[in-house]
């Protein structure tokens, strides 16, 4: 992964006295991040899935939890949310009817966030999803990365 995608990421992870929170080490000395990922589609969970990879790489002792998929979870995330049986919908109607789990999914994420209080969060796309939990992320302490903006363009006007 070109290392201008993990910048900012590791620059935060450097400075982890983020939001008030000590700095916890591994075994070895090493400063060991607890990072809340959350991707809600195929897509973000295989982009998102290699940059746990190379966190991992980097920083073996990092706690890497959240909501996604298949690939995240082979990277090494510890799924707390499977996005594929929660999130995962397409299409008006269907969104509609998956409302209850969506929910059931934003509030999984938000329990998981007050038990472990990780040290940053990494919303990948998921338009309306990423940015209603980034604002209560952001009213909680956890500071935001939006590995993959989302898309705003394309759901509004204006």
């Amino acid at each position: 992964m070109p290392s201008a995608e993990m910048r900012g990421l590791e620059e935060l992870l450097e400075n982890q006295n983020v939001a008030g929170r000590a700095p916890v080490a591994d075994s070895q000395g090493v400063l060991a991040p607890k990072i809340l990922f959350v991707a809600g589609e195929v897509s973000g969970d295989e982009h998102s899935a290699r940059v746990v990879t190379e966190i991992l790489r980097r920083r073996p002792g990092a706690q890497v939890f959240g909501m996604g998929g298949k690939a995240l979870r082979a990277a090494g995330m510890e799924l707390v949310v499977d996005s594929e049986k929660y999130a995962s919908v397409m299409g008006l109607t269907e969104v509609i009817g998956s409302l209850p789990k969506i929910r059931k999914a934003f509030k999984m994420i938000l329990d998981v966030v007050e038990k472990r209080s990780p040290d940053v969060a990494v919303l990948t796309d998921y338009a309306e999803f990423n940015m209603l939990l980034a604002k209560s992320l952001r009213k909680r302490g956890v500071p935001v990365v939006f590995f993959i903006s989302p898309q705003i363009w394309a759901w509004r006007k204006g």
